[in-house]
């Protein structure tokens, strides 16, 4: 526990559960609207990606997901990237080692709320890197949300563990196996937030 008032749990000296340091970055994403090419989104290396526009999307939104759009920054119209978000449970078996103990220490062994990324894309135009802007964009604006609680991201990467170069990539933006649930990925939003990782 802290010792200095406001610190606890994100809350600051109003109460409020978004400090002043969250709020020093943009956002780079938008919620989707009519005015983005969708038919023009294209991620070659992944069909599902690509065709979430054409397909997922008329299902899922907005009852199960909400989209958040990068738009290219010289023609906000067009779809550098994208990623859907939902909300989602992790228990305390799927978490790893010392957040499986965290967990049942300070949060008394509650499930842990979580925000899921279901789909996550691309668009081969967009500048190289981009894809790991998209996760911190993410976890910056579930850090934000005011409404809802959650402590981390959650995902299941397309093809699991098998498809390695994909799995490894997210590890190293800061992702780890769940336990007991084979091909889900998670990390607590401080993994993702510079803002975040001495609080």
């Amino acid at each position: 526990m802290h010792d200095k008032p406001g610190e606890a749990h994100g809350i600051d000296s109003q109460g409020c559960g978004t400090s002043a340091a969250s709020l020093q970055e943009e956002l780079i994403t938008v919620p989707l609207s009519t005015c983005h090419r969708v038919a023009d989104f294209v991620c070659i290396k992944s069909a599902r990606v690509t065709g979430f526009f054409a397909k997922e999307a008329r299902m899922l939104v907005p009852n199960y997901c909400r989209v958040f759009i990068a738009p290219n920054p010289s023609d906000i119209d067009q779809i550098w990237g994208y990623y859907t978000l939902s909300a989602a449970l992790l228990m305390k078996t799927q978490l790893t080692g010392s957040d499986e103990k965290r967990a049942s220490k300070n949060f008394l062994g509650y499930p842990a709320p979580m925000v899921r990324i279901g789909f996550m894309g691309r668009d081969d135009k967009a500048v190289s890197g981009f894809g790991a802007s998209l996760i911190v964009d993410a976890a910056r604006r579930v850090h934000r949300n005011g409404d809802i609680a959650a402590w981390g991201l959650v995902l299941e990467p397309e093809g699991g563990p098998e498809n390695s170069k994909l799995w490894d990539w997210y590890q190293k933006q800061g992702l780890k196996p769940c336990r007991n649930t084979p091909g889900s990925m998670y990390g607590p939003l401080s993994a993702f937030l510079p803002e975040l990782q001495n609080a």
